[in-house]
């Protein structure tokens, strides 16, 4: 926060000022002036100290969060192929993250990714909410099975309350197969039919539509 300093410039003096008279007031003002910018100057600092404290607090406690940034989980874990480690254990808990497309929130059990949930800002002015707030939109759900890596996805219903149905609508997913050989994407669409599409891997290497 830049500190400001007071002009005096356009300040109108009128008749003789005696020396006497002057120097207490110019010193009174300028104890005060100084006063005022140490206690701006302490706040900024403060300001910008509040999250390097906040990470080594993180850094130097024994218990892992149940939810902070990815910023501070970066200061106490890391990730091998997208599995997540704090202070070398599995790490259970929602890091918060985000990038042009909005606000995550992921959710991990035992160093898993289980939900990724997106939030973006959203106004609803037909519904006298002309603000926009931040609000789930979409989320992704995954698994691990016999059949392979799964995700599931879901689109988010704010008019549940209003129209009725589900609060989260499935609208497609996608499944690996545990050898990895092939892909199956589902869709749903806007009627409500159900639509696959499968991927092979061919022995050159090379895929393909079943």
């Amino acid at each position: 926060m830049p500190v400001q300093s007071v002009s005096l410039n356009n300040v109108a003096f009128r008749g003789e000022t005696p020396k006497t008279e002057a120097v207490p007031k110019t010193e009174a003002k300028t104890a005060e002036k100084q006063n005022a910018d140490g206690k701006k100057i302490a706040i900024a600092l403060g300001g910008l100290a509040a999250a390097g404290i906040a990470a080594v607090l993180i850094g130097k406690s024994r218990k892992v969060p149940s939810e902070l940034s990815l910023e501070e989980f970066k200061k106490i874990g890391s990730f091998d192929k997208g599995f997540a480690t704090a202070k070398k254990k599995p790490f259970s808990g929602i890091i918060n993250t985000a990038n042009k497309n909005g606000n995550y929130k992921l959710e991990y059990d035992k160093g898993v990714l289980k939900q990724s949930t997106l939030f973006k800002e959203i106004a609803f002015p037909e519904f006298r909410q002309p603000e926009p707030k931040m609000m789930p939109v979409s989320k992704k759900v995954y698994s691990n099975g016999d059949e392979g890596k799964k995700v599931e996805c879901f689109m988010k219903n704010h008019h549940q309350a209003i129209y009725g149905g589900e609060e989260w609508g499935k609208i497609g997913g996608l499944t690996v197969s545990a050898d990895k050989s092939s892909v199956i994407k589902e869709y749903t669409t806007p009627t409500g039919e159900k639509l696959q599409d499968a991927i092979i891997k061919q022995k050159d290497g090379s895929w393909a539509r079943a």
